[in-house]
């Protein structure tokens, strides 16, 4: 009978140690099941979070491109605005001839107005050969007419 007790009593550890060791794969099971739920769900945070970074990045490029072309639109119209009074300039200067029908370069009061158009040029961002080609002077009359401005001489 004592053997009969002792073999209960060592079944019953055993089987308590197997059940025992089920209960920690199970734990580990969910533990791995929890694991990998929570590593999905910080990928998906992360994607939305690039996503967003992305559409603010979008977005402030696209203001930035707008104000750029806002820009050079107004520096487009000023520039055309100079053409044109350079034109009409141009027009009225070979409209008035001197003596031996040499057309007379400066008429009263043009070259003011060919520095001021000159100044406001530069100011856009041209630079003196493009200058020179819009107005149609010389390159060199062009330099003078900036070194002048520089040095706070602008009586020309």
């Amino acid at each position: 009978m004592p053997w009969l007790l002792l073999f209960i009593g060592i079944s019953c550890i055993i089987t308590a140690f197997l059940m025992d060791r089920k209960e920690q794969i199970k734990e580990r099971d969910d533990f791995l099941r929890l694991q990998e739920r929570f590593l999905l769900k910080a990928q998906e945070s992360g994607a939305m979070e690039l996503q967003a970074i992305a559409a603010d990045l979008s977005g402030e490029l696209e203001e930035k491109a707008t104000e750029i072309f806002e820009q050079m639109e107004e520096k487009l119209a000023e520039m055309q605005k100079i053409l044109i009074a350079a034109t009409k300039e141009d027009a009225d200067q070979s409209a008035k001839v001197v003596k031996n029908g040499i057309k007379s370069r400066v008429a009263s009061g043009s070259w003011r107005q060919r520095e001021e158009d000159i100044l406001k040029m530069v100011s856009l961002g041209m630079n003196a050969e493009a200058i020179a080609k819009e107005l149609n002077i010389g390159k060199g009359e062009v330099k003078l007419v900036l070194s002048l401005a520089q040095s706070g001489d602008n009586g020309v």
